[in-house]
């Protein structure tokens, strides 16, 4: 079961919780944990979105490759979408080789 909008805007701090963190707004779905990763990652600053995912990935013990390429889909939606105060930079994250090499694995 993934949250299914698992984004910054809905983690908020909670000191209450046992992680210090709550996540709200759910869009409750079935489907691959990296998603999760790569969804939240993807939503990050172009030079934070590889180096997130792959951190949030050890962090929560997810497959580290397959969150890295799932990032990789999620960033790419986020860029057609071209709505973002950092688009040339995420055009250029998109383009880059990092991703590509992502991909070809």
């Amino acid at each position: 079961m993934l949250h299914g909008d698992f984004i910054t805007k809905n983690l908020v701090r909670h000191g209450a919780s046992a992680v210090g963190w709550v996540v709200l707004d759910p869009a409750p779905m079935v489907g691959e944990p990296s998603v999760e990763v790569a969804t939240f990652a993807a939503y990050q600053p172009a030079e934070l979105i590889l180096p997130v995912a792959e951190a949030l990935a050890r962090k929560v013990g997810a497959d580290v490759g397959r969150a890295l390429r799932w990032t990789v889909v999620w960033t790419v939606h986020q860029a057609a979408q071209a709505w973002r105060d950092d688009q040339a930079a995420l055009d250029d994250l998109i383009a880059s080789p990092a991703m590509h090499d992502l991909l070809a694995t």
